[in-house]
C-alpha cells in the first residue's frame, strides 16, 4: 500500500507546469497610437469639445470689455495707473474663466 521513498521525493520536485506564468497584467489601459505622418494633428482629439467654442467666444469678449473699459477710465481720469488698479481683478478673474474653456479644447494628454 505505499510507494517507495524514491517516487514519492522524485514526484515532489518536479514542476506543476512547464509554461511560465503570464506577465500581462490583468486589466491593461488603452494606449494611444501616435498620429501618421499624413494624419491631420487636429483631428487627435483637439477641439472634441464643441460646447466650449461659445464659452471661450463669451470670455474672450468680456476679457474686451473690461480691457476697454480700464482703459476708457484711465483715459477720464488722466492717470494710467488708475486704470490699471481699477481692471487688474477683473481681469484676471475673466482671465481664469477663459483659460479654462480654452482647457476644455485641449487633448487632455497635453
Amino acid at each position: 500500500t505505499g510507494t517507495l521513498p524514491d517516487e514519492a521525493s522524485a514526484a515532489s520536485t518536479q514542476p506543476a507546469s512547464t509554461q511560465p506564468a503570464s506577465t500581462r497584467p490583468a486589466s491593461t489601459p488603452p494606449v494611444s497610437t501616435p498620429p501618421v505622418a499624413g494624419q491631420d494633428l487636429f483631428e487627435n482629439r483637439w477641439f472634441s469639445d464643441p460646447d466650449a467654442f461659445g464659452q471661450v467666444a463669451l470670455w474672450g469678449t468680456l476679457l474686451t470689455i473690461v480691457s476697454l473699459a480700464a482703459w476708457a477710465i484711465s483715459r477720464r481720469a488722466r492717470r494710467n495707473w488708475i486704470g490699471g488698479l481699477v481692471g487688474v481683478v477683473p481681469f484676471v478673474i475673466v482671465l481664469y474663466f477663459f483659460f479654462e474653456n480654452v482647457n476644455r479644447l485641449l487633448p487632455p494628454n497635453l
